[in-house]
């Protein structure tokens, strides 16, 4: 569609709700109690190695599932040792010195339905057997399977099933199954591998890349197993093998919404392939190529830095950058409206997005500090000014909290004037592919908040810092669930006050960093806290910030967080890896800085 750069103008109907179409910001945990094992490396908080040698001293099934009510409990046999991957942690397993991991029996599979997917690199072969993962029962009959190397010398590739001369699990497929795709996996490569066993959809099948590794098979007689012990990196037999696990997930059920549906699967490796860099080994048509596995619904690669005030009282600029390519930001365009006859200039307000389309709601006045009801857009892949998107409920939204679910914005608190005399407790929303008035939701803050920052996944709103009633509690994070209207919970509280500070998030983790505590003599915060969106609880310290600053705004796209701008006319913009925690970099600056921008992302094009 064209772009608007007229206040009078409209949207054009036939517009896109997500740059990413049909596809969700995914997680693991999205699938709820089907989840059955999920190894993840790179989540620090539940891998632990040893001081000096690095070798791996546990890791935790961060499923959540049990086993006779107990958390399954992951063995380590030798010394796997700690590596980085695309600035996250993983394992390394040695193949020559039997380094593998494993469970006692867990649940697997639900009325022969199971799904599996590993993502990592393999070691060289030595023997047909070397299996990358294996579910072993010792139940009678046995139905368990491997996906094992089929050849001494290279990874071609094989499902091995059971050995069993009746009753096998495909009575055509019989022993094994051996891949046909006729491309070896190769050592030291990254790829991903999925195999699933879809007893409603009468097929067996492997994947890998998101290709399929054989026609699947039809013939699936009689069920895998309920329960088996996992091996990762050994067989059924004890032959062990090597490689690097980057993430597992195991899954009882159905790999989609049945009837032979892909959909779970599908959106499991566009997660692994956004997060781990594996977005060119998918095919060109995977509904999740291009960020709906691991992408962001409310975001993308290209950042919008929008209305800060860099001491330009009469012309307020619109930036943006890539955050995957360090560098300095570019000109994207000029805010378009004056507030009560100045300006154009405002700043102060508060940006969201569904990845196609950026609105900023809110904010004052750059020149005579009047908050305002205006909410704007503007296309992100197009250059231009921004256009008329309609108004919110009431002004009292100076410096409020911004959040997105991908397809709704919520605008929430904020202050009606400069005198700080009424902290709005309301929270406003609007569907962002629709443009027109905000309406007043059954949401509401617990307290009043004035110069805090949201962030979110796709079903919480967290509302960090701030300064509450005009009291200096600034160290508060509440929290909002999209799906339960109703009064802000208490989360936790961040390590410092924080006011003026700045969130961003990917779909598991947010970062609220920098800003300032008026607890402790109005001092300017370097540091960044992190949080787990959906686990309650304080922060903890995830590093610093190049420089100390309040007044500053972030973004991300999912991989990367951006932190930008700052009082005193800064043009800093920082970047830290969000699943790694450490001290922010260099990233380049601003054409415009200044204080309190809005900021969000999306697809460049």
């Amino acid at each position: 569609m064209p772009f608007i750069s007229t206040v009078t103008g409209s949207f054009t109907a036939g517009r896109r709700a997500s740059a990413f179409g049909s596809a969700p910001a995914w997680s693991p945990t999205d699938l709820g109690l089907n989840l059955r094992m999920w190894l993840n490396p790179s989540d620090t908080s539940t891998t632990t190695f040893a001081s000096g040698s690095n070798a791996l001293l546990s890791i935790t099934d961060a499923s959540g599932a049990t086993t006779a009510g107990q958390p399954h409990y992951i063995n380590i046999n030798s010394t796997p040792q700690q590596s980085t991957e695309d600035n996250k942690q993983i394992i390394v397993f040695d193949h020559a010195t039997n380094e593998y991991l494993y469970t006692s029996s867990i649940g697997i599979a639900s009325s022969g339905n199971h799904w599996a997917l590993f993502a990592g690199e393999i070691a060289s072969v030595d023997n047909s057997k070397d299996s990358i993962w294996s579910f072993e029962t010792a139940e009678s009959p046995k139905r368990d399977y491997a996906i094992s190397a089929g050849s001494s010398s290279q990874f071609d590739g094989e499902l091995d099933l059971d050995g069993l001369s009746t009753k096998r699990i495909s009575s055509n497929a019989g022993n094994l199954i051996e891949f046909t795709s006729g491309t070896p996996i190769q050592p030291n490569t990254k790829f991903m591998i999925v195999c699933y066993f879809d007893k409603t959809g009468s097929e067996i099948g492997v994947r890998i890349n998101g290709s399929n590794a054989f026609t699947p098979e039809t013939d699936y007689d009689n069920n895998l197993k309920t329960t088996a012990q996992m091996n990762i990196f050994r067989n059924r037999g004890s032959q062990t093998y090597g490689g690097k696990l980057f993430e597992f997930i195991a899954a009882q059920g159905e790999p989609g919404t049945g009837g032979g549906d892909k959909t779970y699967i599908e959106q499991a490796e566009g997660y692994i392939a956004q997060k781990w860099g594996l977005t060119d080994l998918l095919p060109s048509d995977h509904p999740y190529k291009n960020g709906g596995g691991g992408g962001l619904a409310w975001g993308g690669d290209r950042a919008i830095v929008w209305g800060s005030n860099g001491g330009n009282w009469d012309g307020e600029k619109i930036d943006y950058f890539d955050i995957a390519t360090p560098g300095n930001a570019s000109l994207f365009g000029d805010v378009h409206r004056q507030v009560d006859g100045w300006g154009p200039g405002k700043y102060g307000g508060t940006c969201v997005s569904d990845t196609t389309y950026g609105v900023y709601a809110g904010g004052q006045s750059a020149h005579n500090l009047n908050p305002t009801d205006q909410i704007d857009y503007i296309t992100i892949s197009t250059l231009g000014n921004s256009a008329d998107f309609g108004s919110l409920t009431t002004k009292q939204m100076r410096r409020p909290a911004g959040g997105s679910d991908g397809t709704t914005g919520y605008i929430a608190g904020g202050q009606d004037d400069w005198t700080g005399a009424n902290y709005y407790t309301g929270c406003d929303t609007f569907t962002i592919a629709t443009p027109g008035n905000a309406t007043l939701s059954t949401f509401t803050l617990s307290t009043g908040a004035n110069q805090t920052t949201g962030t979110n996944d796709t079903t919480r709103m967290l509302i960090s810092g701030g300064y509450f009633n005009n009291i200096a509690n600034d160290n508060t994070i509440q929290y909002l669930t999209f799906a339960s209207a109703g009064t802000s919970q208490d989360f936790g509280d961040l390590t410092v006050g924080r006011g003026m500070a700045a969130a961003t998030s990917d779909n598991t983790y947010a970062l609220i960093g920098g800003g300032q505590d008026r607890i402790i003599s109005s001092t300017q915060v370097q540091s960044t806290d992190v949080v787990t969106i959906q686990t309650t609880g304080n922060a903890t310290n995830f590093g610093n910030l190049v420089t100390a600053r309040r007044g500053l705004s972030a973004v991300s796209n999912g991989t990367y967080a951006c932190f930008c701008a700052g009082v005193g006319n800064m043009v800093d913009i920082d970047q830290l890896t969000i699943a790694t925690p450490g001290n922010a970099t260099d990233f380049g600056d601003l054409v415009s800085g200044g204080e309190s921008p809005g900021c969000c992302s999306g697809s460049a094009s």
